[in-house]
């Protein structure tokens, strides 16, 4: 039994369906998500992309560091209408889809190769030639 067939079936049966998951969330998330386990339990449960009005900034890096999950920052207004929805991201070209509409978001700029490295670790090893 996978670990979001546990936590998430009460909630949103759907997401049992999904092999890949956006979380839509707003401001701050992830306040007081210090430690490295909170984007690790998101990754776990299948989340692979949170796009939020803000997040945490420690949380924001150790999704970055780890490489676990993309933090997109966007001022959205989201309803009901997008649970269980097909998103579409495109990182290279910053934008995501969803409902056939396109959206915007910013560019990551130096957080960009470390993203692109799967990580900070990664990123480090190709920086020096693979070895740390």
């Amino acid at each position: 039994m996978t670990f979001n067939k546990k936590i998430f079936p009460y909630y949103l049966p759907r997401f049992l369906a999904r092999a890949l998951v956006f979380i839509f969330a707003g401001h701050e998330f992830a306040c007081g998500s210090s430690r490295e386990t909170a984007p690790q339990a998101l990754a776990y449960a299948g989340a692979r992309v949170i796009i939020a009005k803000s997040f945490a900034r420690i949380f924001f890096r150790n999704c970055i560091n780890m490489g676990l999950l993309l933090p997109i920052i966007y001022e959205h207004s989201y309803d009901e209408t997008i649970i269980g929805e097909e998103v579409t991201v495109n990182v290279a070209l910053q934008y995501f889809i969803v409902h056939s509409k396109h959206y915007e978001f910013c560019d990551f700029c130096p957080l960009t190769a470390i993203i692109k490295a799967g990580g900070l670790t990664n990123y480090n090893k190709q920086r020096l030639g693979g070895e740390l």
